[in-house]
């Protein structure tokens, strides 16, 4: 491994955003901090919610992985057991814009 960078903070952020009338896509950042693979993530969240998942790269050349559907509240449960994240480093984020507030899982 490389060197590690000092002050980051380590949390997964989950967020969901409405894509059509009914459809949800939910996002989930920050699991690399933690070094879980992201492709691998993406693969067990697939098996478990029988949906489409990808890793996508954000604006700002981070990556992190979209979810088809909205999983927002089955997801922390299986982020805690499967890849071994704790509970309090894993956020919502509620809202939209400028107003977006996080809110612990």
């Amino acid at each position: 491994g490389g060197k590690k960078k000092g002050g980051e903070v380590k949390e997964v952020t989950v967020a969901s955003k409405q894509r059509q009338k009914n459809k949800y896509v939910c996002m989930v950042r920050g699991l690399e901090k933690f070094d879980v693979k992201l492709p691998d993530a993406c693969k067990i969240f697939k098996k478990k919610f029988s949906c489409g998942a990808s890793v996508v790269e954000t604006a700002d050349n981070r990556e992190e992985i979209e979810i088809q559907g909205n999983v927002k509240d089955d997801i922390v449960p299986l982020i805690v057991k499967e890849l071994g994240v704790a509970k309090e480093c894993i956020f919502y984020l509620e809202g939209t814009g400028a107003k977006v507030t996080k809110v612990p899982a």
